[in-house]
């Protein structure tokens, strides 16, 4: 038996959660990306994007169970995250800039993996 595509993983789980929702395969700066249209899109994102990024990870690991050398995917919903990493971006270059221009070192507020990944 083959392994499920990302696009039937993350279609299964949405189903049976109940979401009404389209999903549409684009890629990203050689990555896969899963991107989700529904009305219900604040759900499916969450508190600080807290279910997007839980989401993200459960398909990456349905994924690597059935075949550890699976590439990883990018689960987004109406474009939120490609929003947020863009604005996470512009953050850390402003602060980059400031530390050039200060010489003096700034703390950020923790990143998680996926942001870290973004910022290096």
């Amino acid at each position: 038996m083959s392994a499920p595509a990302p696009r039937e993983i993350l279609d299964t789980i949405l189903g049976y959660l109940g979401f009404a929702f389209e999903i549409e395969e684009q890629e990203r700066d050689g990555h896969a990306v899963l991107q989700i249209y529904t009305h219900d899109a604040k759900l499916l994102i969450g508190p600080r994007g807290e279910t997007l990024d839980e989401l993200q990870f459960l398909v990456n690991r349905l994924l690597q169970a059935k075949n550890p050398k699976a590439a990883r995917v990018i689960v987004d919903v109406e474009h939120h995250r490609q929003m947020r990493d863009d604005a996470l971006v512009a953050t850390v270059r402003k602060l980059a800039e400031a530390v050039r221009t200060s010489g003096k070192p700034i703390q950020t507020e923790a990143l998680n993996s996926y942001d870290r990944y973004i910022v290096h």
